[in-house]
């Protein structure tokens, strides 16, 4: 069985006392970390489906538990760097 190194990230929000703490703005910072499908129906009644990637949707992973995940060690700077972004809920 061959081996892969990992790295295990645990993470917390904090938001500024500017930023509204709504269900919103958290579904918007998982949205932008793990990707999402958008479903859109038009007037005749047919289905679309959008996927919206993520910063780690091109990066194998797992989730072991609530704001947690585990990256190959290498990939963690995605992550950290739109940790880093001020405009993370800017639009």
């Amino acid at each position: 069985m061959n081996k892969i190194n990992v790295i295990f990230i645990k993470y917390k929000f904090i938001f500024n006392k500017d930023i509204k703490h709504t269900s919103y703005t958290y579904q918007k910072v998982f949205r932008d970390i793990y990707g999402y499908t958008q479903n859109v129906t038009k007037n005749n009644n047919k289905v679309y489906k959008y996927f919206r990637k993520g910063v780690i949707n091109n990066i194998p992973y797992i989730k072991p538990g609530k704001n947690s995940i585990i990256l190959p060690i290498g990939f963690e700077q995605e992550l950290i760097k739109y940790f880093n972004d001020e405009n993370i809920l800017s639009g």
